[in-house]
């Protein structure tokens, strides 16, 4: 029997062909069709991989997109905001060295024009290098081309430098004698209309209203550093209110700082304005409560003098923007 199963086998060889059992034809079978299906489960994995990878990267590509669009909204209403821009665009905060000097002498000036002011006053206390100055008489020259009125500038500087500091109220850990010192001769050589009031401002402030018996005093820069000084400056408030405006808007350089600063209310300048408000009943320093929505730390340190005795306090400035503000939602009721 074995023998004829040689026999055989040899014939089918001979032809290319081979003698195998149903057994191994499934077993073939069963692995022919499992390298098929790896195969196909390899395929179908690739191409859904491919699929993924495809729509993971449109809808990336479409998050981006929006991302992108959000952002560049964003920086658009920002710097819209942050523009500043006033009389049709003719007036541009921003634009200047010192956007704050800017923005406190405009308002200044159209609250003088609304009281009937055809002249007024701006005073920086505070002059060390004269940029603050150069840049008053900047924005000075280009609001006297927009509107009817004159704008006058004083500077008060002690000239040499700060003086030394008297205690801790003046923030010893950061100012010291001698910081700040101005080149006068090289300032004078720069000013076109500014003047220069040289001196201790604790004696210099006495005879300022006598001497230059200036228009009224609409703007005041605050920038003496110590609360000493600052406190000596406002000496210059107990001059009769007819000198002034009701309202006066003010600047104050060191009320925002760093870390290092440390600005607080019980030394410095935040001390002065405090010590101020609480033994004055009808003059008060207040925080300048509007720009909510402009970024720049230069917003918190506008604020505005009250002179509540003021004859021209309550005098209806709002006439114009009251009339504006109903036909709006008279416009809205529509």
């Amino acid at each position: 029997m074995i023998f004829f199963k040689n026999i055989i086998k040899l014939l089918f060889n001979s032809f290319g062909l081979e003698i195998t059992t149903l057994k191994n034809i499934n077993e073939q079978i069963k692995n022919t069709n499992k390298q098929i299906i790896i195969q196909n489960v390899d395929r179908v994995k690739n191409e859904l991989n491919q699929s993924l990878k495809q729509e993971l990267k449109k809808e990336l590509k479409q998050e981006l997109i929006i991302l992108s669009e959000n952002l560049i909204n964003k920086n658009a209403n920002i710097l819209k905001k942050q523009k500043l821009s006033y009389e049709n665009g003719k007036f541009i905060v921003s634009k200047f060295s010192k956007p704050y000097y800017a923005y406190t002498v405009y308002h200044a000036i159209k609250l003088a024009m609304k009281l009937g002011h055809s002249r007024v006053s701006v005073i920086e206390f505070g002059v060390a290098s004269g940029r603050g100055l150069v840049c008053l008489e900047t924005v000075s020259s280009q609001l006297e081309e927009l509107f009817d009125i004159k704008i006058d500038i004083y500077g008060f500087d002690m000239g040499t430098g700060l003086l030394a500091p008297k205690n801790n109220m003046d923030l010893k850990y950061w100012f010291q004698s001698g910081q700040y010192k101005m080149d006068e001769e090289s300032l004078r050589g720069k000013l076109k209309k500014s003047k220069l009031i040289i001196g201790d401002v604790n004696q210099t402030i006495d005879g300022f209203i006598s001497k230059y018996k200036p228009a009224p005093i609409a703007a005041i820069m605050h920038d003496l550093d110590y609360y000493s000084s600052t406190k000596n400056s406002f000496k210059l408030l107990n001059n009769n209110i007819e000198f002034f405006l009701p309202r006066v808007y003010c600047y104050f350089d060191d009320t925002v700082g760093s870390e290092l600063e440390m600005y607080n209310e019980y030394t410095g300048q935040l001390a002065a304005i405090q010590e101020f408000n609480l033994s004055n009943k009808d003059k008060k320093f207040s925080k300048n409560r509007n720009l909510i929505n402009y970024n720049d730390k230069w917003r918190k340190k506008i604020y505005h003098l009250h002179m509540f005795n003021h004859p021209d306090y309550d005098v209806f400035i709002g006439k114009e923007e009251q009339e504006n503000m109903m036909n709006k939602l008279k416009e809205i009721e529509s």
